[in-house]
């Protein structure tokens, strides 16, 4: 049965995760105002942001409960969105989203969420050689990616890591069928991985927590 308390709570957990939504915009523009370069986001879109959070941890709460995985999720989501937003409109993964990533997940783990550190470095390690292997080879692969490569495999762990790379690589497939676009002639220039990368990761979290 659904208490007074529980709803409550859940009314607590839409507040919050709006709130977090809400900041996405704000952060956009600082991280791209240290670059000199305009990101603001339309009002409408931070309007169904918020909304969209708020719904959904909501209804996260109320199949779960309320955890340290709950919040964590959350702050992943926000800090995806921002990969998402700013590779895709500027083709650039900032360097503090990288440390978001890292920072987040170490003190999350240090506050008692479940949590192999060897597990973790592995999967960093894995991701790194991935993404490093075809830019030896003279692939166009930006730094950005790598280092956003490498973070998630810390914070998903090895198996983790490698979902979130396969998962990405069947977005970037169905892309470029559905653009009618040969694999031979694929540059990364095309498409920014942040986006499909960001996706994959929360995907797998979602999937990994349920």
């Amino acid at each position: 049965m659904f208490s007074i308390g529980r709803f409550l709570m859940a009314d607590l957990i839409f507040v919050i995760a709006a709130a977090m939504a809400a900041l996405v915009a704000p952060a956009s523009r600082l991280l791209m105002a240290r670059r000199r370069q305009e990101a603001a986001l339309p009002r409408l879109f931070s309007l169904i942001l918020s909304l969209s959070f708020g719904l959904s941890f909501a209804a996260v709460y109320c199949l779960n409960g309320v955890s340290l995985d709950l919040f964590y999720l959350l702050l992943m989501a926000v800090v995806s969105v921002l990969v998402f937003i700013t590779d895709l409109r500027h083709r650039l993964i900032p360097n503090p989203l990288i440390l978001a990533i890292l920072i987040i997940t170490a003190l999350f783990a240090l506050a008692g969420m479940a949590f192999d550190w060897l597990d973790s470095l592995l999967g960093m390690a894995a991701c790194l050689l991935i993404f490093m292997l075809p830019a030896f080879w003279g692939k166009k692969i930006g730094m950005g990616d790598i280092k956003l490569a490498g973070a998630l495999g810390f914070a998903g762990g090895l198996m983790g890591g490698l979902y979130t790379v396969v998962l990405m690589g069947l977005m970037i497939l169905a892309w470029l069928y559905l653009r009618r676009i040969p694999l031979v002639d694929y540059l990364k220039t095309l498409i920014p991985m942040g986006p499909c990368m960001s996706v994959a990761f929360m995907a797998v979290l979602v999937f990994r927590w349920f």
